[in-house]
């Protein structure tokens, strides 16, 4: 497998509340407001596509994060499957976005605050970005 990998983007070491943590953290904003906002001005059918595209984000993610562990050769048991609470919250999430039933919406609503809020404000990264590891 060593012969298929390929040489890594930069590896360059994360640091909390840096200017790309910010960036991070303004786009996230910017696109919560943006929904808000598209929301209440009547733009449904916007909004309704953005929810669709945001759905297939997350379910996408896994795939991507399984490949680019096996690409650039760190993939282990460890981070194979889905099981961390924040993989269970996208994946819920692209549900909850897909099918708009209240009972996904609530129980995505205790895992984003009990985990994903946390780990948006102090996220437990090694890599900074360019690597592929800083947007997964």
């Amino acid at each position: 497998m060593s012969g298929l990998a390929m040489e890594g983007p930069p590896t360059i070491a994360f640091q909390p509340f840096s200017p790309s943590h910010f960036a991070v953290l303004g786009v996230f904003v910017l696109c919560a407001v943006t929904m808000i906002v598209l929301t209440r001005a009547g733009w449904l059918r916007t909004v309704r596509v953005m929810e669709l595209l945001l759905a297939a984000m997350l379910i996408f993610e896994w795939p991507f994060n399984l490949w680019v562990a096996w690409r650039y050769e760190f993939l282990e048991a460890g981070n194979m499957l889905p099981l961390h609470l924040c993989d269970l919250a996208a994946l819920l999430g692209a549900v909850a976005l897909v099918t708009r039933q209240a009972e996904a919406c609530e129980l995505l609503y205790f895992w984003g605050l009990a985990g994903t809020l946390q780990g948006l404000i102090t996220p437990s990264l090694t890599l900074d970005w360019p690597h592929p590891r800083f947007v997964m």
